[in-house]
């Protein structure tokens, strides 16, 4: 089973604010979306030069409901598990089959792999 790594006072506050336990995921994710905001990113820049991130948290339990669908959301993208990216985007140039990759060459004339 596993383990998260929150420390229950954590999980304590947020309960008592929000008058229901968040998950771990939903935590996550939250937390995901957060650091991935714009906004986020533009008021703590100096800050995350020098210390830990800073995680804001909103009032509003709906909207942490929200931002965590969208941090899952953005986890999923990054992790390529996202059924938006199926079928790929991008295709192979060339003949043969497009979702297995055999052999890599680059050539540094062109700064092109194939």
């Amino acid at each position: 089973e596993k383990e998260p790594n929150i420390p229950q006072t954590l999980f304590d506050k947020l309960s008592s604010h929000y008058r229901q336990k968040p998950t771990a995921e939903e935590l996550l994710y939250y937390i995901y979306a957060a650091f991935y905001s714009n906004i986020y990113r533009e008021t703590y820049a100096e800050f995350l030069k020098i210390d830990f991130p800073r995680v804001p948290f909103t009032a509003d339990y709906d909207l942490f409901g929200k931002l965590g669908k969208l941090g899952k959301e953005l986890v999923d993208l990054h992790l390529l598990k996202s059924p938006a990216l199926n079928p790929p985007v991008a295709k192979y140039q060339g003949s043969g089959d497009n979702d297995r990759i055999e052999k890599i060459t680059y050539k540094e004339d062109e700064q092109r792999i194939y």
